[in-house]
């Protein structure tokens, strides 16, 4: 019987062997280099892990029309700071939260990473709160809280959002959340600029240029944000690729701007915020987060010189009532209601509100905004944005 061990037939007597070609050679070298590779990034990413533990945090932000830095449309992602681990959804309008009900009445909040709700999960943002609340006071009526918030924002931002989303989100009511770094970043930013100093009037500016590539071209890829939520290596890539890149006078505390133009420029932006309400039958209210009186004392501490924000505060209710704009300061009520003790209400290491000072803030902010929403619909039908030829019913009364 033939031996299976020796089936293949013997090389003939002088016949040399044939190395592999030139292809084959490719492949096994890569196919060892690839090897190696992931071995050697596995056994980084787990001494990463072990020694240098990373915040995995996905990426929720991407670059829109003109510039402005927009929550990413139809996303979720992970945000990590230590302990703290929150997650956001964002929906097909850049709004955090459910798709809008186009039946709904829809009040749109406009704000920074404070409205947002950063660190925080959904259910515990003041503008979800708020919308709690509003269904347990007014209950009859079908009301929709979009937050519109983002991380970095000040109002030229916030302005440029309604201008650019608004006719799609038509919202009813505009609430603006009026933080401690609006002003500055407002100046900073150059989305618009004033044409005429004395009528306020602006001229929008294209900022496009201005977006990242290599953001938009990392978003693209498939498995980029699975990556960062999980990789601790590739999160120190990536915070080197920020410090590298992102100018510091996006942030907190960056470049100073001169105050008399920038609260010129404040006062320009409101005026057309509200002038688009106006054109398009919604209500402009403007409350502050109440912590911005906090910042602006922290501010003139560190740097020794008062912030173009506090004194735009300064003025706000003169010109608020100027304008027509109901305005409530909640700064008295905050800190009363915090004992004085802010710091208490803020993530450790961190500037922004836990869930606690979340509800702080919406507390306070719901009677001024109450008040708000009933006048409205005291208000003749013809002149109201929410009166009875527009409510919406709960679903529960349908």
């Amino acid at each position: 019987m033939p031996n299976p061990e020796k089936s293949e037939p013997p090389l003939v007597e002088g016949e040399e062997y044939e190395p592999p070609g030139l292809l084959a050679l490719v492949v096994i070298r890569g196919s060892i280099l690839g090897v190696m590779l992931v071995c050697v990034l596995l056994l980084g990413e787990f001494a990463t892990a072990l020694l240098f533990p990373q915040n995995l945090s996905g990426s929720w932000r991407e670059s829109g029309p003109r510039g402005v830095l927009y929550n990413r449309r139809d996303h979720a992602a992970r945000h990590q700071f230590g302990d703290r681990i929150a997650h956001y959804r964002i929906n097909s309008d850049h709004l955090r939260g459910a798709e809008i009900r186009p039946e709904a009445i829809k009040v749109l909040f406009l704000g920074d990473s404070y409205t947002f709700g950063w660190l925080l999960d959904e259910e515990y943002s003041y503008v979800k709160l708020l919308g709690d609340f509003a269904e347990r006071d007014l209950s009859d009526i079908d009301y929709q809280f979009l937050n519109g918030g983002a991380g970095g924002w000040g109002l030229a931002d916030e302005l440029a959002m309604l201008e650019d989303q608004g006719e799609r989100i038509e919202p009813q009511v505009v609430v603006q959340f009026l933080n401690f770094d609006h002003v500055r970043r407002s100046a900073v930013r150059g989305l618009y600029k004033l044409k005429n100093d004395s009528t306020l009037e602006l001229e929008a500016l294209d900022r496009s240029d201005t977006s990242s590539r290599l953001k938009k071209f990392m978003n693209s890829l498939v498995l980029y944000d699975w990556f960062l939520e999980h990789s601790h290596l590739l999160q120190i890539a990536r915070d080197a690729a920020i410090r590298i890149l992102v100018k510091p006078s996006s942030s907190v505390g960056g470049a100073q701007v001169e105050a008399e133009s920038a609260i010129r420029l404040t006062k320009g932006l409101y005026r057309r915020m509200n002038r688009w309400c106006k054109d398009h039958d919604a209500r402009l209210l403007v409350v502050t987060t109440g912590l911005q009186h906090h910042f602006y004392r922290e501010a003139l501490q560190a740097n020794k010189v008062a912030s173009v924000d506090s004194e735009f505060a300064k003025s706000t209710e003169e010109f608020f009532a100027s304008e027509g704009i109901p305005f409530e300061d909640t700064t008295v009520a905050v800190e009363s209601a915090m004992g004085g003790r802010i710091e208490d209400f803020l993530i450790p290491l961190d500037h922004h509100v836990t869930e606690a000072g979340a509800r702080v803030i919406a507390e306070q902010a719901w009677p001024f905004l109450r008040r708000q929403l009933d006048q409205e619909m005291a208000r003749p039908p013809e002149s109201s944005r929410i009166g009875p030829d527009r409510i919406g019913r709960s679903p529960a009364q349908n």
